[in-house]
């Protein structure tokens, strides 16, 4: 019987004990841990090793991710292994990990060490001074992680924590939770299925009534019927468009970065003729606080652009071609400031 996926993230040698309890607990309400410390990682001899954690992690069914007061190694691919990039760009393998799963629509858990988030309080109230060496953490970008998980709207629950105990009971309540509304959906699921059924056979029926009725139009009144037959025309395909548009991962990424509507989304991209108006165009719809939450995907993942001008394509735009100066430009937005 297939169980659930639970990918743990954390760095592993302070927090190593509280690793192999959250396996132990994870085993015992019958999932699957996915730990890289126990062998259940299949990892690609053609690359390096943290690749293989981060696949594991977007195909997880679950992640728990665990901040305590390291940073952690650094990805291989980071951007902050070339010279003269800033701080923000410091990315370790967990920050990627949550990235990757959180931008696969994987639930994320997050549980932060008490102490560690008080002090985070701290460093967003001294963001600018440099001389303060905080008590908890081994490095400020623990902080600026955890700040990039707040700039999140969704999907980025966080408890603090104090003991593995904790951990444990948060889990399981969220769990608990989860499981309670799963077996709502089964519920709504079924009458889904029904309403499906019954909406294939509307359609085959539109679609019959359609024809009749653009040759009784024609019939009768010759001199209206191009006019109306064109204007239905155009609504069956601004909803077919709008179809298209919802499941445009691009689109997608908008929709829970930020609380527009897709029409909202689809003006915006309507007003980008070239790569240099993305930032502006983006700027004026979203506000700058937000920029780095909704471009920083077009810096770091190809996926992403090739999405971008998927989005383009459906709205009957051009391609965008992205260039080394426009990625050079989202190298250096700032991170959206925690409220």
């Amino acid at each position: 019987m297939a169980r659930p996926r639970v990918f743990v993230s954390s760095t592993y040698y302070d927090l190593k004990h509280l690793r192999a309890s959250i396996e132990v607990f994870i085993e015992g309400l019958g999932f699957e841990p996915v730990l890289a410390e126990v062998g259940r990682i299949a990892y690609d001899s053609s690359q390096p090793l943290d690749e293989s954690c981060y696949r594991e992690a977007e195909n997880a069914d679950i992640l728990v991710l665990i901040v305590g007061g390291r940073y952690g190694s650094i990805a291989s691919s980071s951007s902050s292994r070339d010279e003269g990039k800033m701080d923000r760009d410091i990315e370790s393998i967990t920050r990627r990990e949550f990235s990757k799963a959180h931008d696969a629509d994987v639930p994320v858990y997050v549980m932060i060490e008490s102490g560690v988030l008080s002090e985070y309080q701290t460093y967003i109230r001294n963001k600018e001074n440099n001389d303060i060496n905080y008590a908890h953490v081994d490095s400020v970008e623990v902080f600026k992680f955890i700040e990039f998980i707040y700039s999140k709207q969704k999907n980025n629950p966080i408890q603090p924590f104090e003991k593995g105990g904790d951990v444990e009971n948060w889990l399981r309540d969220q769990w608990a939770g989860m499981f309670q509304e799963l077996l709502k959906q089964r519920n709504e699921n079924s009458q889904i299925t029904a309403l499906s059924s019954q909406i294939k056979q509307l359609d085959a029926v539109n679609s019959t009534l359609k024809s009749y009725l653009e040759e009784v139009l024609q019939s009768v009144s010759p001199e209206k019927s191009s006019t109306v037959i064109e204007r239905e025309n155009k609504s069956l395909n601004d909803a077919k468009i709008a179809n298209l548009l919802a499941e445009n991962l691009w689109f997608r990424h908008l929709r829970r970065e930020t609380e527009m509507d897709l029409g909202g989304h689809a003006e915006v991209m309507k007003t980008i003729g070239s790569v240099n108006e993305i930032i502006p165009s983006y700027e004026a719809a979203y506000g700058r606080e937000s920029l780095f939450g909704l471009l920083n995907p077009l810096e770091v993942y190809e996926d992403a652009r090739r999405d971008f001008n998927e989005a383009r394509k459906i709205l009957g735009l051009s391609n965008v071609r992205f260039t080394k100066k426009f990625l050079g430009e989202l190298d250096h937005l700032p991170p959206a400031a925690t409220q």
